[in-house]
């Protein structure tokens, strides 16, 4: 199974910091801008965090976990 990596790139332009998130294959998945540095790495970070959480595999292992226990059944 291949996991996915992300990567993010800050840029100055003027007074605004412009970041981007790119998947491996350097495809743009996300972009944004803040007018702090501090914000701007803040809001990136915070971007793929949120790539991660939606990220297949998370998919996979609720599968796979569900496969071992059994499919759920309701109770009444």
């Amino acid at each position: 199974m291949s996991l996915p990596s992300f990567e993010y790139v800050l840029k100055q332009r003027g007074r605004r910091w412009l970041w981007s998130v790119h998947n491996a294959e350097g495809a743009q998945v996300m972009t944004g801008s803040g007018r702090i540095r501090s914000a701007a790495i803040y809001q990136a970070n915070r971007a793929l965090f949120q790539l991660l959480l939606r990220a297949p595999y998370r998919l996979g292992a609720q599968a796979s976990q569900q496969a071992r226990h059994g499919p759920l059944t309701p109770k009444f």
